[in-house]
């Protein structure tokens, strides 16, 4: 058998030609700095807009950062969607869809670690074959590509590389002898056209979902949309119902050609200048990706649908073999030059390179992706508790009124729409619930012009998840003003009580400072945690002086204060009582008797046995030393029951300012907190299901559930007389 083989095991080919795409030679590498440049001035990375030092440059000077080469050459390598070319080889293009921007280089690819290169090698010799009208082993272990001259039903893969064994060109059945028996293609080995066997066989597939390429045999998945499959590993368009090649190509071609041939898409499409174009628009939510406090920005994945009717795209499908729609790219046809007017990222219009949809009566359907920063007016006074009102307000930037009418793409006749997004698709956010979804349509003429400009303003209500919040700025707060308030039972002669009342005022401090980084710089109003947090700073801070009053109290002396009379029987009688607390008991006090003067023991003479002057000498030196004695025992008695006093007039305070901080804090507390409307009244969050542009409304379940309020916001009569109940 003459012919080429290309080993998938040791990746050599043998050919009469040079195959650039699966040879890899050191020589090669002397042109690395015509495509990875050391930048004097760093380079902006078209994926990651970062700038660096080097980079890779492609042919229509765009520039990849190395790191972010490896992740897209690995990307497009596990979908297959490198590109053969017979010149290069296979090979990738500009991440942004420039044309003609293969790298020539394909060395280049060694970036990629040692198992993903292996891949690309064997990849690149696949599609070698499948370019070259070849086939591959369809042994498991052989993997061998074949490349024929002769169109010879049996196909034999040769030895040593191949594993000798036969099978059958056309539906890769492996032959079990030399005869053609065990073939379901033919009974007899007559050579016959092979593309023509190939396209005439029409099996059905048992794998439901799945069917082998017609081509190159891989089993490929359908997921809905257009039965036209273009396959990811040789390329070949082909139609999922009949396993024939997709034959449209050229009448397609023809359409394309005839309606591009003298098309402008400068002008507005319509007959008359007079005519209006109908734009209708609607919104698809897919995410809400951040609401950021800080910035006061939103950003928003969405899908912006456009539905126009272009009187230069019309055709009739007779004359194209049934053609109804045709893709196209929408950079290429006109386009109502929408902008979002609150943008606050990037450019204003809608730059997305998505193709759209045409169909044969000139209605055109388009709906680029888009990821949307816009400006919201964020209101943080019952911040974590609150409710946030962010628009997307779409407008046609030179086109008035009268030229251009923007409308609702399910109502025309509405001006505002209480279902105005679609969340088919939606991906509920972790931090934000969907209260309300409005859609309003304007009419507005500007100090500039004197026509009339529309726009369509869609408004999202979301309402913040305060969980996380809770439980980690009020509950520690919270937490920490309970703190300041056990500070009144320690002891009132502990030293600890100004250490732990400072140590509370710092950490409220520090929650204070973490709580201004999450909030915008406003001076308009404090939020609500903001006001308790300073609340309870006021509290911590009052906490401090009256424990710094209480210690002043506690270690006051007789010597250096005083009581009055009608202050010490408030303090000392009746705050007790008021308070439940009983006064320590007074202990007894000494008896001792004075001395009498000099004279009385004079006098008294006769009345004591006293031998001489002498003995009676040291009798009242002995009595003044007893009564100095029992003297400064009665003034320490007195001292200590001052000090007593003092001491326990300190603890009235501690007891009497605990009452009074309880119960300041918690009526602080419950005023601060539920100050918040969305704690005592009801918003439950809105059903995805329920909004919908084009709802299930045969479907029972969902008219049980999302169809009463349906039903009330639709105006066209016409679609309440189509409902079936």
């Amino acid at each position: 058998m003459r012919g080429s083989y290309i080993s998938r095991v040791g990746y050599e080919i043998e050919s009469n030609e040079e195959i650039m795409a699966c040879q890899v030679s050191s020589t090669l590498y002397a042109h690395l700095s015509s495509i990875i440049k050391d930048n004097k001035d760093q380079k902006e990375c078209c994926v990651c807009l970062y700038e660096k030092d080097l980079t890779i440059v492609f042919d229509c000077n765009h520039h990849i950062c190395l790191s972010c080469f490896k992740k897209y050459s690995i990307t497009k390598l596990n979908s297959r969607q490198f590109k053969y070319d017979a010149n290069i080889g296979y090979s990738l293009g500009c991440p942004n869809g420039c044309s003609n921007t293969l790298l020539r280089e394909l060395h280049i690819f060694r970036l990629m670690d040692k198992s993903n290169y292996e891949r690309y090698k064997t990849f690149g010799a696949e599609e070698y074959v499948f370019y070259h009208q070849g086939v591959l082993c369809p042994t498991a272990s052989c993997g061998c590509g074949l490349i024929l001259d002769e169109s010879n039903l049996k196909v034999r893969c040769p030895l040593p590389i191949g594993c000798g064994k036969a099978f059958c060109r056309s539906c890769k059945t492996l032959w079990t002898d030399d005869t053609l028996q065990t073939c379901p293609c033919q009974n007899d080995n007559q050579a016959f056209s092979y593309w023509n066997q190939l396209f005439g066989n029409r099996r059905e597939s048992s794998l439901g979902v799945y069917k082998k390429c017609p081509r190159c045999s891989v089993n490929t998945e359908k997921d809905g949309g257009c039965n036209a499959i273009s396959c990811t590993r040789c390329g070949m368009t082909w139609c999922w119902i009949c396993e024939l090649e997709f034959l449209h190509s050229q009448k397609t071609y023809e359409l394309y050609h005839n309606l591009m041939s003298n098309y402008n898409k400068n002008v507005r499409p319509v007959r008359n200048n007079t005519d209006l174009v109908n734009v209708k628009i609607g919104l698809k939510l897919i995410q809400i990706a951040d609401v950021d406090e800080k910035n006061q920005l939103m950003q928003t994945h969405v899908y912006v649908l456009h539905e126009w009717q272009d009187v230069s795209l019309i055709w009739s499908p007779e004359d194209y073999d049934g053609i109804e729609y045709i893709q196209m790219p929408s950079d290429l046809i006109w386009k109502p030059d929408l902008v979002l007017y609150n943008n606050a990222d990037g450019d204003y219009q809608i730059t997305t390179r998505s193709k759209a949809q045409i169909r044969y009566d000139g209605i055109v359907k388009w709906n680029p992706p888009m990821v949307y920063k816009s400006y919201c007016s964020i209101d943080i006074q019952y911040y974590p508790f609150d409710i946030q009102n962010c628009t997307l307000k779409f407008g046609t930037w030179s086109y008035h009124g009268s030229l251009v009418n923007l409308q609702f793409l399910t109502n025309n006749e509405s001006s505002v729409l209480e279902r105005g997004w679609d969340l088919e698709d939606y991906t509920a956010s972790i931090e934000w619930e969907i209260l309300n979804l409005r859609a309003i349509r304007h009419e507005k003429i500007y100090a500039c012009c004197v026509e009339v400009f529309l726009d369509l303003t869609f408004t999202c209500t979301v309402q913040r998840k305060p969980l996380f919040y809770i439980v980690n700025l009020i509950v520690p707060c919270v937490n920490i003003s309970v703190l300041a308030v056990l500070v009144f039972l320690l002891p009132s002669d502990s030293k600890k009580k100004i250490t732990l009342s400072i140590s509370i005022l710092v950490a409220l401090l520090v929650f204070y400072l973490l709580l201004i980084e999450l909030i915008p710089p406003t001076s308009l109003v404090i939020p609500l945690l903001g006001k308790y947090l300073l609340f309870t700073i006021v509290i911590v801070n009052l906490s401090i002086i009256i424990t710094i009053i209480t210690l002043n109290v506690h270690f006051r002396r007789h010597s250096t204060s005083h009581m009055s009379p009608l202050l010490r029987k408030t303090l000392l009688i009746y705050l007790p009582k008021l308070l439940l607390m009983e006064r320590p008991p007074v202990p007894p006090r000494y008896v001792y008797v004075k001395s009498k003067p000099y004279d009385s023991i004079d006098n008294q003479h006769s009345t004591f046995p006293w031998k001489n002057d002498r003995r009676r000498q040291i009798a009242r030196i002995t009595a003044d030393h007893i009564a100095y004695i029992a003297e400064q025992i009665e003034n320490a008695q007195t001292e200590k029951e001052i000090i007593e006093e003092w001491r326990f007039i300190a603890l009235i305070f501690d007891r009497l300012f605990l009452i009074i901080f309880v119960s300041v804090s918690l009526l602080g507390t419950l005023t601060s907190l539920l100050k918040a409307p969305s704690l005592y009244h009801a918003n439950p969050p809105i059903d995805p299901m329920c909004f919908l542009y084009y709802p299930p409304i045969n479907d029972s379940q969902w008219m049980k559930k999302c169809g009463a309020d349906y039903i009330q916001s639709l105006s066209d009569t016409s679609l309440i007389a189509n409902i079936q109940p």
